[in-house]
């Protein structure tokens, strides 16, 4: 399918329940599609891999903390159908500019080997403007990381470009850039309703989750990006 973003009407896997590994379940995104996952009846195990346990999951779900530094070493006990990526951090959040791309490049492209190894769909959450010639770190490192997963050769790959993820004011990872990116959408939110600039109105992290959830029910044999103004369909 290319890089054309996400069609609709592939052709359900017809081997019955599938499996999935989710890594970043704690996250705004991730959580959201946990909850789909763990209400599905085309998934029926869910794998979870983080630093820290989930309070509250369903039997479906088989938890595993680990330290991503030495993802290598885990293997889950299951065939792996599909896996989700919605690892994301900040500069401020993890310390370091060093740090923040550990989380949103190498720990990312580990998974992203990790599904190769597997033969599993991966999908991964990007970022609207991710380029490898952005002069913001935030969209070089993610672009970088776009390019990276691309050049593994994967069966699947499914990257999702959200715009600014609504709730910023409530998330315990307080972002001040986001905030004010927040207010500003607010204000101009009439304008983003139409033409070029739809992309670029803010996205709930449900509407992510459901794209990525939505594209984990489908074979496809391609790499697909799927821009924030065809998630805000789902």
């Amino acid at each position: 399918m290319g890089d054309s973003g996400l069609e609709m009407g592939f052709k359900d896997h017809g081997h019955g329940k599938r499996t999935a590994l989710l890594a970043g379940g704690t996250g705004a995104v991730g959580d959201e599609l946990l909850q789909l996952l763990v209400a599905s009846v085309i998934f029926d195990r869910i794998h979870c891999i983080g630093r820290r346990t989930i309070k509250g999951s369903s039997e479906k779900v088989v938890q595993h903390v680990i330290d991503f530094e030495t993802l290598e070493d885990f293997s889950p006990e299951d065939p792996i159908d599909d896996v989700f990526c919605t690892l994301g951090s900040t500069i401020q959040t993890a310390g370091s500019a060093a740090a923040f791309r550990r989380v949103d490049y190498d720990y990312v492209l580990k998974l992203g080997g990790m599904a190769k190894h597997l033969n599993a769909s991966f999908s991964v959450v990007s970022s609207i403007g991710a380029s490898t010639h952005a002069t913001s770190l935030y969209l070089r490192t993610k672009g970088e990381m776009e390019q990276a997963l691309q050049a593994l050769g994967l069966r699947s790959l499914r990257i999702f470009r959200p715009s600014l993820l609504q709730g910023s004011l409530r998330r315990s990872d307080f972002r001040l850039k986001e905030v004010l990116s927040g207010a500003a959408l607010a204000v101009l939110g009439p304008l983003f309703f139409h033409g070029a600039f739809r992309k670029y109105r803010s996205i709930c992290p449900a509407q992510v989750a459901r794209a990525m959830y939505e594209s984990g029910r489908h074979d496809t044999t391609a790499t697909s990006i799927v821009e924030s103004d065809v998630i805000q369909r789902f």
